[in-house]
């Protein structure tokens, strides 16, 4: 199954990399998985997290939410918008919320979640309203 994926260079001919490397790339769900070298970028790390958050928060699911957002052709919120967010408590949604209200500034940022558990949850994350 193909996905974003989060390894280690066990071996290599590559100039790039050496044994050892934390890599984030393209690949499948395998033990062992052969990456061109280009195809493979330094895994982003946070001091005190776990690796994982090199395929989360500092990965596509915060890219996803970045470019819905902000990218010319699609998003491209401003300061005085308001924001509506569906799927608000999931990871890309909740992403988008932080993104909207704590980055960008939105004048407003309503997130739609299932129940009042997760809804206010997307409250503390900084949605005005749900």
């Amino acid at each position: 199954m193909p996905s974003g994926t989060l390894g280690e260079v066990i071996e290599t001919k590559s100039q790039k990399w050496k044994k050892g490397d934390r890599v984030v790339s393209y690949s499948s769900w395998s033990e062992i998985y052969v990456v061109d070298e280009g195809a493979a970028q330094p895994a982003p790390s946070v001091e005190g997290q776990s690796d994982s958050i090199a395929l989360s928060s500092l990965g596509m699911v915060s890219m996803t939410a970045w470019i819905g957002l902000c990218e010319q052709e699609i998003g491209a919120i401003k300061k005085e918008d308001v924001v509506v967010i569906s799927g608000a408590a999931g990871a890309t949604g909740s992403a988008a919320i932080q993104i909207a209200k704590n980055i960008i500034g939105a004048k407003k940022v309503i997130g739609i979640a299932g129940g009042d558990k997760k809804c206010k949850w997307v409250e503390s994350l900084g949605a005005d309203a749900w």
